[in-house]
């Protein structure tokens, strides 16, 4: 092999490690968040649409609000890892608060 052969081979080479370096950290990246979900119901069931729910991160005090849909789902995505506590707020109803959610 001469040395421009080498020189190309080694490029080759460090471009494949570099290429999967850059996948490795897109994988690890969405590893980086979690969600939250959930459906509020009152007492004998149903749902229970249009409920303010808060959630905060224990740590460092981020706080996501979010409405329940019609059929009493929500959702927060995209929630960076951590401990939070959620809180559930509707009119006629006590407020529901839960805690160490991880």
């Amino acid at each position: 092999m001469d040395k421009v052969s080498l020189s190309i081979q080694k490029r080759r080479i460090f471009f494949a490690l570099l290429l999967g370096l850059a996948l490795l950290s897109t994988v690890a990246y969405g590893q980086e968040t979690a969600s939250i979900v959930g459906t509020v119901t009152d007492p004998t069931g149903a749902a229970v649409p249009s409920a303010k729910i808060t959630i905060t991160n224990t740590l460092t005090g981020l706080v996501r609000s979010t409405t329940t849909n019609d059929t009493g789902n929500y959702a927060a995505r995209e929630l960076p890892i951590g401990q939070y506590n959620v809180q559930v707020e509707v009119a006629g109803f006590k407020t529901f608060k839960t805690t160490g959610i991880t």
